[in-house]
């Protein structure tokens, strides 16, 4: 590498290690889903319904993050997420237990039979 007046790398330096690493290494870029944890949850209040079904999906969101903590550990979206979380959960008074799945939306009674046909 090629130093700088103070004995350091140059950014260029910097940057072109980095390239090397992540193509050597393109999994370590790869395995973090966070933005699959971000899809889903916006996907599920997108309706915003209730307070008690937004504060479901803010607890499955955040089982999902904590999820990918592991592989996800130096991914700016990651901690922001994370950070996000809390504060959603503290602004809508939503509690850490409870349950973290979707209610299954209802499914329609079967309509009634046609009355008989008079002849």
């Amino acid at each position: 590498m090629v130093m700088g007046k103070r004995g350091r790398p140059s950014a260029l330096d910097v940057c072109r290690v980095l390239a090397v690493f992540l193509s050597l290494f393109p999994a370590v870029s790869l395995q973090c889903k966070i933005l699959k944890c971000n899809s889903e949850f916006w996907a599920s209040t997108s309706n915003s319904g209730p307070e008690e079904e937004f504060c479901t999906a803010l607890r499955a969101y955040n089982s999902c993050v904590r999820r990918t903590a592991r592989t996800c550990r130096g991914d700016l979206a990651y901690h922001s997420a994370q950070h996000g979380i809390e504060d959603l959960m503290s602004q809508h008074n939503c509690s850490k237990e409870g349950p973290t799945s979707q209610p299954r939306a209802r499914t329609p009674l079967p309509p009634p039979p046609p009355p008989p046909l008079l002849t």
